[in-house]
């Protein structure tokens, strides 16, 4: 009986692929497929493919070029095991690890099994991927429920193994293109799997080579990847998970020479939720060990990628292009916004948690950008991983927004809240209980300062009748008043 289905997708590389080949233990419950997705014959000799004339390995040749994921998903139309586990043709498994694996009984209930991974760089220094970040190993079984990691921490295929019957059952597969053909079968796995199991050995190692797919570089690459960047959060949004921030997109792909100005471009549309500036940035780099990462406007065409990227913000926020703001896409997911509401900016990072559809704002509103509702306790967790916890324990409450109020910048508003009319929130608040009607209420814990007719008095003398004063004239009037040369 087959337990095991090794896929192996290939091109162009044919004695990594023996390498890899040679590292797995030659067992009878043990079926090797390997696809080849259109080799040149320049460079692989097909009459001596490696894995001809081995019993323990299925060959298959393609010639379609459609990428790793194409392979892939026809490698999973040949297994016949009970576990699937990929491999790429330039990595390799450590031996005696994986054979010790194998001999494990991993209980039923568990459909995916993780372990740790060594991730090596050009110059031979590597990280860790897994539960633990050390060298240590450990033989024991660890039952994981925060599934949240799968997708976040195991973004590999090459990280896991996973049913064959879980996949078909969802119909789990890969994406057919040319970059991250990857992401979203780990993404779906990950969202789809109540608990998985953790076993604290190495068992892989994938090295970064010089002219694989990951280090190229060119638009139609980053544009690639943005594009599944994109899709990836889409689904998670979807489901009401966390999305993807900008440390771990950069803590991927900076090595491939582009980070920083993904980084740049990113900050400059405010993605939702990401917030990574610059010093943010650098500060990653430095944990990465990686000190210099080139700019390039000499190889892409800038602004033709800009007006890309917000096409694409558009798209994911749901606006089409000729809306000037997200109010429609706000109300598409079953908020209810009263008449002339304002969101600043107009395409506004402004984050509704996984029910919408538990906030109102009033009429005449103001929404500051980063705003986040929150109309869930995320906290319950870890009641639900008790011991003696009930696994359906949740909080859900609604936010209540008034008529006629401010919302100042990156505020954060909790489950049960109520706003009350004609009420100001200074920037940076965590709302977390009623505010009253006219008021001004500012601070974490969120309180009130004074009544909105205590502020009017305190500033009468620093109002200025200017909202509908022209740009250029209202720039030359306050450089005057403030005298600024």
């Amino acid at each position: 009986m087959i337990r095991f289905s090794i896929i192996i997708p290939h091109k162009n590389t044919p004695d990594l692929l023996q390498r890899c080949l040679d590292s797995i233990p030659r067992r009878e419950e043990v079926q090797v497929i390997v696809v080849d997705d259109n080799s040149d014959s320049e460079k692989v000799d097909f009459d001596r493919f490696p894995g001809l004339g081995d019993s323990h390995v299925e060959v298959y040749l393609t010639k379609d070029g459609k990428g790793a994921g194409y392979a892939r998903n026809v490698g999973m139309t040949h297994a016949k095991g009970e576990w699937l586990i990929f491999a790429d043709a330039d990595d390799y498994f450590f031996t005696d690890n994986l054979s010790k694996l194998m001999d494990m009984d991993i209980p039923g209930e568990y459909d995916v099994v993780v372990w740790k991974s060594k991730y090596v760089y050009l110059d031979g220094t590597y990280y860790v991927m897994g539960e633990d970040a050390s060298d240590k190993e450990s033989w024991d079984i660890i039952r994981c429920n925060t599934t949240d990691k799968l997708y976040l921490n195991y973004v590999t295929p090459w990280a896991k193994m996973v049913r064959l019957n879980y996949l078909m059952k969802y119909g789990i597969t890969f994406d057919e293109v040319k970059h991250g053909n990857d992401d979203m079968y780990s993404n779906k796995i990950g969202v789809i799997a109540n608990k998985y199991a953790y076993v604290n050995i190495f068992v892989y190692c994938h090295e970064r080579l010089s002219g694989s797919l990951r280090e190229t570089v060119n638009v139609e690459s980053l544009i690639c990847r943005i594009d599944v960047f994109f899709q990836k959060n889409l689904y998670l949004k979807s489901h009401g998970r966390p999305l993807f921030d900008i440390v771990w997109i950069l803590s991927d792909i900076c090595s491939m020479s582009y980070g920083k100005f993904l980084c740049l471009i990113l900050k400059e549309s405010k993605l939702l939720g990401i917030r990574q500036s610059y010093k943010d940035y650098c500060s990653t780099c430095g944990r990465l060990g990686i000190s210099k990462i080139p700019f390039l406007s000499k190889i892409i065409n800038m602004n033709r990628f800009k007006n890309y990227l917000r096409r694409k913000l558009h798209s994911f926020l749901g606006i089409p292009q000729h809306y000037k703001n997200s109010i429609s896409y706000f109300r598409s997911l079953g908020v209810q916004i009263g008449d002339n509401v304002s969101f600043i900016p107009p395409i506004s990072p402004v984050i509704f948690s996984s029910e919408p559809y538990l906030v109102s704002i009033g009429d005449n509103t103001t929404i500051s950008f980063d705003v986040v509702f929150v109309t869930h306790d995320a906290a319950t967790r870890v009641i639900r991983n008790l011991p003696d916890g009930n696994r359906e324990t949740v909080v859900y409450g609604t936010i209540s927004v008034g008529e006629n109020c401010f919302i100042g910048c990156r505020t954060t508003i909790l489950p049960n809240v109520k706003i009350g009319d004609n009420t100001i929130i200074g920037a940076g608040s965590l709302v977390n209980r009623d505010i009253p009607s006219n008021v001004i209420a500012a601070g974490n814990p969120c309180k009130v300062i004074c009544t909105l007719d205590e502020y009017r008095e305190k500033h009468k003398d620093d109002f200025l009748y200017m909202v509908s004063l022209p740009y250029e004239k209202k720039k030359i009037y306050l450089m005057e008043k403030f005298d600024i040369k």
